[in-house]
């Protein structure tokens, strides 16, 4: 499981799907004025595209903020960025307004504390018995992340947008 902080965003009332034929996903535009038409649209791509055909495809809505600056971690990872912003970590869920989570990346970044990672670790119980792995941290995962949520925080400041995570 995972949790992604995100900015606010609103539904254009648009669809789209992602066609893996390619190389690379290529996100597709729909002319559907409703949900349900773009879903009948989809399908017709389907017939004409094997791998979305054979492996699938699925009608997304589209909002007026790109996914692109969106920061994906681990529930455990989040747990631990969720605490160094001085968040509550109770249900992994929440939101704040942008220029109060900025402020708290800011002070997260001048004091990253440890950073120099968690080494992976395999535990067994018994020979017979279940195996625990423990990826572990890279060093500088820490700064990094932070980083990435001070790049978000700072769009989210000039649209004017909550940040959300869960």
């Amino acid at each position: 499981m995972s949790v992604t902080f995100t900015i606010e965003s609103i539904p254009t009332g648009a669809f789209q799907f992602e066609c893996h034929a390619g190389h690379e996903a290529i996100r597709i535009p729909l002319q559907a004025a409703s949900y349900e038409t773009a879903v009948v649209e989809l399908a017709e791509h389907k017939a004409q595209c094997e791998t979305c055909g054979t492996y699938g495809a699925c009608v997304q809505g589209v909002n007026d903020i790109d996914d692109e600056l969106d920061v994906n971690v681990s529930q455990a990872n989040a747990v631990v960025l969720l605490h160094a912003l001085g968040l509550p970590v109770e249900d992994l869920s929440g939101s704040a307004a942008a220029q109060d989570f900025l402020g708290r990346v800011i002070l997260a970044l001048a004091d990253v504390g440890d950073d120099t990672g968690i080494a992976a670790t395999v535990t067994r119980s018994n020979p017979q018995g279940m195996t625990f792995i423990e990826c572990g941290v890279r060093p500088g995962y820490k700064a990094d992340m932070f980083g990435r949520l001070f790049e978000l925080a700072t769009e989210a400041v000039r649209l004017g947008r909550d940040i959300g995570w869960s």
